[in-house]
Parts: structure tokens; C-alpha cells; sequence
């Protein structure tokens, strides 16, 4: 229920919360490794609008492309490629083409060492 009330304060007060922007980033990041998918599946929803109010994405892609190459859970490896895309659909002009590039490595990888269908057609959507 809280993810899914910060979501609707990202969506509806915008600039007004660029100060919390680091600690919101923080709070996402650590629930895309929740047990719970519903849990996940909000942070992964909710990053990417968060983005939008951010100066600095890339160290954000660098450190979720880098969670995407060693986690070794399923369901945590879906929700940080989908908050990947959700980052790329909502900031992605906001991503260097380096990072981008690298990022795509990443994704491209997961999409070719996985076995699991779900996590193929994230990663093939992010692409």
C-alpha cells in the first residue's frame, strides 16, 4: 500500500519532491529485492517516474545492470530488468549513450542466459 501511495505522489507532485528523490531511490532499489513480486513489481513501476526528477540516472542503470548479471533469484531479476525499462521508458534521454550501450550488453545477456520465458520477453521489451 505505501509503494503504491508513492507512486501516486510521484505521478501527482512532480518537482515538488526532487529533494527526496536519493532517499525514494534507495527505498525502490532495496524493495526490488523484497520477497514479495506485488512488492517488487511496484517498485519496479514506480522508479522509473521517480527518474524523471533525477540529474544523475546513469550510477541509478549501472548499479541495476550490475544486479542483473549476478542475482541468482528469478523473480528479483524480472523486477530489475522491468525497473530497468520502466527507467528507459520514462528517462531515457537522461541515460549516457555509454551506460545506455553497456546497459544493453547487460540486458542482451540476461535475455540469452535465461531459461525463463518471462524474463526473456522483459529483457526482449526492454531492448
Amino acid at each position: 500500500a505505501i509503494l503504491k501511495a508513492l507512486g501516486i505522489l510521484i505521478d501527482s507532485s512532480g518537482q515538488g519532491l526532487k529533494p527526496f528523490v536519493p532517499q525514494l531511490q534507495t527505498t525502490f532499489v532495496k524493495c526490488l529485492q523484497d520477497a514479495s513480486s506485488e512488492i517488487r513489481d511496484r517498485a519496479a513501476k514506480n522508479i522509473g517516474p521517480l527518474m524523471k526528477l533525477s540529474t544523475r540516472v546513469d550510477p541509478l542503470v549501472g548499479d541495476l545492470c550490475m544486479q542483473v548479471k549476478s542475482c541468482e533469484s528469478t523473480g528479483v531479476k524480472l523486477s530489475v530488468v522491468r525497473a530497468l525499462c520502466s527507467i528507459f521508458d520514462c528517462a531515457g534521454e537522461k541515460v549516457s549513450p555509454q551506460v545506455l550501450s553497456a546497459a544493453g550488453e547487460s540486458i542482451g545477456a540476461t535475455l540469452h542466459e535465461t531459461d525463463n520465458d518471462t524474463i526473456q520477453q522483459a529483457a526482449a521489451a526492454c531492448m
